[in-house]
């Protein structure tokens, strides 16, 4: 069983129409009963792109100051990149990152985030391994979906999570009991998309000739310095090679956020062996 704790539902609405943002959050304020009235649901309409940084701002100071467990719930029209606004201005994932991030360090790594848009998930795919993780877990739609449907699913999943507070169960009701590829939702843990982020390194940074490139580069800049004696290449490799484990297990500690808050370790399952296992299981090549 997965579990997620929060205690404030935040939706973020910005639709020009069908204020869908606004009839989840009616709905919110009577399915918090299952919760003893713990969680409190609360709506912002935002228009610009000022605006919806603002609000994130202002979620980031709240939850560093009241030490709240937020989920922000976004409503609004989604595109390959990131989020389209009732202004019309798109804001790629880019550059609302940085946002999450502070609230999901204010929430020492327990921000939810869901994406009653189009194309969610992406957020994801900008996220690197050396960044600190925007968020413990998020919640899209694979596909496009119907505003009607969107509401739908939520709100059941939203039920079940007051209910439960068992988020599997929730993902199963959000997903309409589908599994796998059927499904219509993605639910992605910080774990997941670290392991992308760190897959994507191996791929990129630790094949031969990246690792060629990387160690002619240190003895470049070695020479500039005057060092001597000037270490081989392929002595830079290999301690390149012999450096991996600890490079994972600090990046780890950067991304997860316990060289901050060494408690959030315990609720973290990430190995540099199982991690580097399961990229050899899916490449074959490494």
């Amino acid at each position: 069983m997965t579990t997620i704790y929060y205690d404030r539902v935040i939706i973020i609405q910005s639709l020009a129409s069908g204020k869908t943002g606004k009839l989840l959050f009616d709905d919110l304020n009577l399915l918090t009963m299952y919760t003893g009235d713990l969680v409190k649901a609360e709506i912002n309409d935002v228009n610009s792109t000022n605006e919806f940084f603002d609000i994130l701002t202002t979620i980031a100071t709240e939850t560093q100051i009241s030490h709240s467990l937020p989920l922000i719930h976004l409503e609004a029209h989604g595109t390959e990149n990131g989020l389209e606004l009732s202004s019309g201005e798109q804001i790629p994932w880019e550059e609302i990152k940085p946002y999450f991030i502070s609230i999901n360090d204010a929430s020492r790594m327990n921000l939810m985030i869901s994406v009653s848009a189009c194309h969610g998930g992406r957020l994801t795919e900008v996220v690197l391994p050396t960044d600190r993780a925007p968020c413990r877990a998020i919640i899209a739609p694979k596909s496009e979906m119907s505003s009607d449907e969107l509401l739908r699913d939520f709100t059941a999943y939203y039920e079940e999570m007051f209910k439960t507070r068992n988020s599997d169960k929730a993902v199963a009701r959000l997903n309409r009991g589908l599994t796998g590829n059927a499904a219509p939702y993605v639910f992605i843990i910080a774990e997941t998309y670290f392991q992308v982020g760190w897959s994507r390194y191996i791929k990129e940074q630790c094949t031969d000739a990246a690792l060629n490139r990387r160690a002619n580069n240190i003895i470049r800049q070695l020479r500039q310095k005057k060092t001597e004696p000037l270490p081989s290449r392929n002595e830079i490799k290999q301690a390149m090679i012999s450096n991996q484990p600890r490079d994972f297990e600090n990046t780890a500690a950067y991304f997860f956020m316990y060289d901050k808050y060494p408690e959030i370790k315990k609720r973290i399952s990430v190995s540099y062996e199982e991690m580097m296992e399961s990229i050899r299981a899916a490449r074959g090549c490494l």
